[in-house]
């Protein structure tokens, strides 16, 4: 993985992009079943089928929010208020 997504101004940016995006629905970057396979993809930890085939992990950071956007186990932890 490219540690670029991790610097400035790439990272506020990134941050910025999750804020709009968690107002259209819940992401899976806030999900605790989200959990980043060794290939550079993410996965859910309970074997779950996300809505897309390959999620990765520069698009979780994106503020991806179809992965898990109708899962039944979503589990924010009740940080995120909807």
């Amino acid at each position: 993985m490219n540690n670029q997504v991790f610097e400035e101004p790439r990272a506020t940016l990134l941050d910025q992009m999750r804020e709009n995006r968690r107002a259209k629905g819940r992401l899976t970057y806030d999900c605790n079943n989200a959990r980043v396979n060794p290939d550079g993809t993410v996965g859910c930890r309970l074997g779950r089928k996300l809505s897309l085939q390959r999620v990765s992990l520069v698009r979780v950071l994106r503020g991806c929010h179809l992965a898990c956007a109708k899962c039944e186990d979503y589990d924010d932890g009740g940080e995120i208020e909807t």
